[in-house]
């Protein structure tokens, strides 16, 4: 019985290693949270009226 929970708790380990090694080697998404792309007050800097 002792064996059959051991190789349980292995298992789950190597499955969980497996699916963090599989999230952390996806490549990043295309679009940014940070995108600067869009033109928002952009006409506000470097106006010189510091």
């Amino acid at each position: 019985m002792q064996t059959l929970i051991v190789v349980g708790v292995v298992a789950v380990v190597l499955f969980l290693v497996f699916a963090v090694v599989q999230f952390a080697s996806r490549p990043p998404r295309m679009e940014s949270r940070w995108d600067d792309s869009v033109p928002v007050d952009k006409g506000r800097w470097g106006d010189g009226d510091d």
